[in-house]
């Protein structure tokens, strides 16, 4: 067996050999996902629990200028981030 032969081998055996088993709860959650994801029921309820609180529609409240309750808002750079990506 030449060099180039056994570098394919050991290449493939290691990528084989290396992807893990998700935990059994995980894969039962991983396989209940539906085909679609659908924002206003399966994403805004994560955020609404964990983000709203700092970037939700209290402009009082909201931290670092980053709005998640709207998409507009959500997915706009900040000026400073939208002028160093147009310089980069």
């Amino acid at each position: 067996m030449n060099l180039k032969n056994l570098s394919l081998f050991f290449i493939l055996l290691l990528f084989y050999s290396c992807t893990p088993d998700l935990p059994e709860e995980v894969q039962v959650a991983y396989n209940e996902l539906p085909e679609t994801l659908d924002f206003n029921i399966h994403v805004k309820p994560i955020l609404s629990d964990k983000c709203f609180a700092c970037h939700g529609p209290d402009l009082a409240a909201q931290k670092a200028g980053l709005s998640l309750h709207n998409p507009e808002m959500a997915f706009d750079l900040p000026n400073s981030s939208r002028q160093k990506s147009h310089y980069a």
